[in-house]
């Protein structure tokens, strides 16, 4: 993100979100089922690790997506991510915000101390997502053959990571992330991913996207690439904006689309 107005969004802009998100989520749909909004732990006592859960409710399976937060955790884009997963929810899908920082407990609070947890510990963390995934699938209410993740930045790299290891993931929709260092030259094939960037992204350059796109390609999956000219990173924070009501909507048929 640039600029510390797009860091911390105030009730009125919260608001704003929710109300963006949900709007596009209603749109030519049929009323939804209340939504219930819950704090769930997974993992056990002896390696807790907390979700937020989004479910619109109503009859049969429902989808469920995956939410990953990017390296400043919940502090930053909390209310993007709750925004996102009202939509989604709203949409019929369950959505769930895991909370990988809890399996290596330490929420890092620096550039150089976020990039030496993501060299440490993004294996600790795909087993973290990977065990609530499993945990969920088992779950009355959700459709197992339908599972997505929803990663940004930090969160983006660690979707792209957990999808090459778990072959039940369909979809994945990736904003301003790329490939982890450890999987370049070594990315087999993917589910169908929606890679969405900033042109301007002075945080995660653009070609990190292009990069991404080229391993697909070269592996023969399924993907969509979309460059916002002259954004940067977090671009979709305010929903209300031309590129955030854009990348809203791909996002929400993305995932109809592909689960």
């Amino acid at each position: 993100m640039s600029g510390r107005r797009d860091h911390r969004l105030s009730a009125r802009a919260r608001l704003a979100c929710w109300g963006a998100a949900l709007a596009f989520a209603a749109a030519g749909s049929a009323a939804a089922a209340p939504l219930q909004v819950t704090h769930e732990v997974y993992g056990g006592s002896a390696a807790p690790i907390p979700v937020t859960a989004y479910r619109g409710g109503g009859p049969g399976l429902h989808p469920a997506i995956f939410l990953l937060y990017g390296a400043r955790g919940l502090e930053l884009g909390g209310a993007m991510y709750d925004a996102y997963a009202r939509a989604l929810a709203a949409a019929g899908d369950n959505v769930y915000v895991v909370d990988y920082y809890a399996r290596t407990k330490v929420v890092p609070k620096t550039p150089q101390e976020r990039r030496a947890a993501f060299n440490a510990d993004l294996a600790g963390w795909v087993k973290a997502v990977e065990q609530v995934i499993s945990a969920v699938s088992d779950e009355p209410g959700v459709d197992a053959s339908r599972l997505g993740l929803l990663g940004f930045s930090q969160g983006a790299y660690l979707a792209i990571a957990v999808a090459a290891d778990d072959p039940d993931i369909g979809a994945v929709v990736e904003f301003y992330g790329g490939i982890p260092p450890s999987l370049r030259g070594h990315l087999v094939r993917l589910p169908s991913t929606l890679i969405l960037h900033g042109a301007a992204d002075k945080v995660v350059p653009v070609r990190e996207a292009h990069r991404l796109a080229d391993a697909l390609s070269a592996s023969g999956s399924r993907y969509d690439i979309v460059i916002y000219p002259h954004a940067g990173h977090g671009f979709n924070a305010r929903l209300d904006s031309k590129a955030g009501r854009d990348a809203l909507r791909r996002t929400l048929r993305f995932f109809r689309d592909n689960l």
